[in-house]
């Protein structure tokens, strides 16, 4: 049964990444790998409002967030509005996805700006995910200063970077809960007992493709200027 808990609770965040609608990569930046051969395929682009950016921007930095992970988690929140509305598929974050089969996320940010802010869009629809054809893509966020390159992250490993709690029952809240740390935060979360054979069943359809590697992969940019833009990350011909 612990075996069973474990690996249900450990697909969960596998399959996410996610800290709510919000999340940052698990090593510093020496540790991360990138990219050096590789294509962007623009998909979106818009200049934000760049007043109501610095007020976003302020509010956050007076919780004690740094000013370039205040501006990524703005940008970020422009690109899960893209995502729901502009593609026909209409992506959602899994850290909702896991919320629709009756589990809770809870996030703490630390307030740092190393690592990368990241996530893991997907499907509301069960029954496609769990027939393994869905599309899941991996959406990493950045914000550059002027001259500033960035090149998008190697996904190779990526799901090893994540350290699990062992999951516990709670009996107050019927309930399993863990909780995954990185060096950038950590989330709570928790997913109810009736739950746990459906979640093996999405397991069992998706570990294969995280594992693979067989997901999508874009690079969200905003710009000094306000300039956000999203790219598909392409293999270098």
């Amino acid at each position: 049964m612990k075996f069973f808990l474990k690996n249900a609770l450990c697909f969960s965040f596998i399959f996410i990444f996610n800290q709510n609608y919000i999340q940052a990569s698990s090593g510093s930046e020496n540790d991360l790998t990138r990219q050096t051969h590789y294509q962007l395929k623009q998909l979106y682009q818009k200049k934000l409002d760049l007043e109501k950016l610095q007020e976003e921007t302020e509010a956050l930095v007076s919780q004690g967030f740094p000013v370039k992970r205040a501006r990524e988690i703005c940008a970020h929140k422009q690109i899960e509005k893209v995502f729901a509305k502009k593609f026909e598929s209409k992506l959602l974050p899994a850290g909702k996805i896991l919320e629709q089969i009756g589990g809770t996320c809870a996030t703490e940010l630390y307030k740092t700006d190393k690592g990368v802010m990241d996530d893991i869009f997907t499907t509301s629809d069960i029954d496609w995910l769990q027939k393994g054809n869905a599309p899941i893509v991996y959406n990493e966020t950045h914000y550059v200063g002027d001259e500033e390159t960035i090149h998008p992250l190697h996904l190779k490993g990526l799901k090893d970077r994540y350290t699990f709690t062992f999951p516990y029952f709670d009996i107050w809240t019927a309930s399993v809960k863990s909780e995954v740390k990185r060096p950038c935060g950590a989330v709570q979360v928790s997913l109810g007992a009736s739950w746990l054979a459906q979640v093996m069943q999405l397991q069992f359809s998706l570990t294969s493709r995280l594992t693979d590697l067989r997901i999508g992969h874009t690079l969200t940019v905003l710009q000094a200027d306000g300039m956000l833009t999203l790219f598909d990350i392409l293999k270098a011909q």
